[in-house]
């Protein structure tokens, strides 16, 4: 026989409310950190200097998610329904991460060693690679943190620890460090975080995701140059504070949902059918509005403004048909959604550069989005409800 579900007490909308304050609040604060760091980096050490920084913290970032291996996404949707297992899991969760993070750093080590003997980069990677154990740990409990559906607890201490790196860096920047000076101030902000507080195709999404936020950028860059790439980063970056709310929405609903899918599934449809009914339009209005006010107040970027504004609705579908298809249990639906938006992101973006430029680069942009959304509409077995009982 089947045993029955753990008892939960019943979902409050009170409660997802504050767990997507939460991640927004922490998204957001991480944003206006890291663009205020790279504007110190820049005017200190120079263009040179934050282009290394920027590299440093994209693979920063790369090995984070190799070092997690899609777990948390595995957990947070298996503890929602079976919180008793939680201290199992976070003792495997620990040893599994650590042990990927450790032979990921392994080969960053490795890898260094193709670089000349004098590149500043040598012991800068040196310093990203130590903190990824420290980070697989803290991962760890986070998830155990938003199983649980307390979000709110990771906020102060996420906000802590990104002040104080920020602090950190100036002070060091202020007493002419390097590069090499800013990674060890990443790396050991991660042992204060750890101080403070069916995988692949989870893996696969993380990855992807990861490629969702840098891929555009890069091949702008390659097939636009630097004009072009800066004009379609400073659109991209207006549209992207949307795009982590709409993030964060969707990931404090997972756990939520998960649990109702497995003990409630009339209310799942119904909560499910909600965030749709009141959130693409919400979307939507706000693209019309920015679109509208993007002419007056931004004229040098509308052109690319206007249509990247147009990502938010597709990106909202998109984000809730992955959290539908993840709570399923059908994480191959959402790997195969996500990778046709980073194969059609791959395709479209070098001719929509070359034939329009940063223009051409948003419609290339959008129209990936779409062929996301596609593919994963005709992937849905069952239609997502629309709302209502």
């Amino acid at each position: 026989m089947t045993p029955a579900p753990f008892p939960l007490p019943p979902p409050r909308g009170r409660r997802t409310l504050l767990n997507a304050g939460a991640l927004t609040g922490s998204n957001l604060w991480r944003i206006a950190v890291s663009f205020l760091l790279q504007i110190a980096v820049a005017r200190r050490l120079g263009l040179e200097a934050l282009g290394h920084y920027t590299l440093l913290m994209a693979v920063l970032n790369i090995g984070q998610v190799l070092s997690e291996l899609g777990l948390p996404l595995l957990l947070v949707r298996d503890l929602a329904r079976r919180p008793d297992l939680r201290r199992a899991r976070l003792r495997q969760a620990l040893i599994v991460q650590g042990a990927a993070a450790l032979i990921t750093a392994a080969g960053l080590v490795a890898l260094t060693a193709l670089l000349p003997t004098g590149s500043p980069l040598r012991p800068a990677l040196w310093w990203i690679a130590a903190s990824w154990p420290l980070y697989a740990a803290l991962s760890a409990c986070e998830t155990l943190f938003q199983a649980a559906e307390r979000m709110e607890l990771l906020l102060g201490v996420e906000a802590a620890i990104n002040l104080l790196t920020a602090l950190a860096s100036i002070g060091v920047l202020w007493l002419h460090g390097t590069v090499v000076h800013l990674a060890a101030v990443v790396a050991l902000a991660q042992v204060v975080s750890v101080l403070a507080r069916q995988a692949r195709p989870f893996l696969g999404l993380a990855l992807a995701d990861v490629l969702l936020q840098r891929l555009d950028m890069v091949l702008v860059g390659l097939v636009g140059g630097a004009t072009t790439a800066g004009l379609y980063s400073a659109a991209y970056n207006l549209v992207r504070v949307a795009v982590k709310i709409i993030q964060s929405v969707w990931r404090a609903l997972y756990p939520t949902l998960s649990r109702l899918s497995a003990q409630a599934p009339a209310r799942y449809r119904r909560w499910l059918g909600l965030s749709l009914r009141y959130g693409l339009p919400a979307c939507g209005g706000a693209a019309a509005v920015g679109a509208v006010l993007a002419a007056p107040l931004l004229a040098l970027l509308y052109g690319v403004l206007r249509i990247l504004l147009w990502v938010m609705p597709l990106f909202f579908v998109e984000s809730a048909l992955i959290t539908h298809f993840l709570v399923q249990q059908r994480p191959h639906a959402a790997l195969r959604l996500t990778a046709a938006h980073v194969a059609a992101m791959a395709l479209l973006l070098p001719p929509g550069v070359w034939l329009g430029g940063a223009v051409g680069a948003a419609w290339a942009a959008l129209l990936a989005q779409a062929a996301g959304v596609l593919v994963g509409l005709l992937r849905t077995a069952q239609p997502i409800p629309r709302g209502g009982a």
